[in-house]
C-alpha cells in the first residue's frame, strides 16, 4: 500500500487585475529595489499561509528581516532596503 502524503498545502490567491495594476504595487515595482520587494512580499504571503496569517518559522520563532532576505536569496543590502520600502 502506498504511503499517504501527510504534508499540508496552502493556496495564496492573488488577483492579477488587482496586484500588478495597483498603484501602490506599481510604485514599489518602480523603485530601485522594487523587484526584490515584490519577491519578498509574495514569499511572506506564502509563508504566512501555513501559520494562520502570522509570519513565523515555527509556532515559537518569528522570522526576522535577515531570515527572509537569506531565504529569498537576494543581496542583503537590497533585501533590507526592500523591507524599509514595504513598511
Amino acid at each position: 500500500m502506498a504511503a499517504r502524503d501527510t504534508q499540508r498545502y496552502y493556496w495564496v490567491k492573488i488577483s492579477s487585475k488587482w496586484f500588478f495594476r495597483n498603484h501602490k504595487i506599481e510604485l514599489v515595482r518602480d523603485s530601485e529595489v522594487g523587484h526584490v520587494a515584490i519577491l519578498m512580499y509574495i514569499f511572506m504571503l506564502a509563508e504566512s499561509a501555513s501559520h494562520d496569517g502570522r509570519l513565523r518559522c515555527d509556532d515559537e520563532l518569528p522570522y526576522t528581516p535577515e531570515n527572509i532576505v537569506t531565504l529569498c536569496h537576494v543581496p542583503k543590502e537590497d533585501g533590507l532596503k526592500a523591507f524599509e520600502l514595504l513598511k
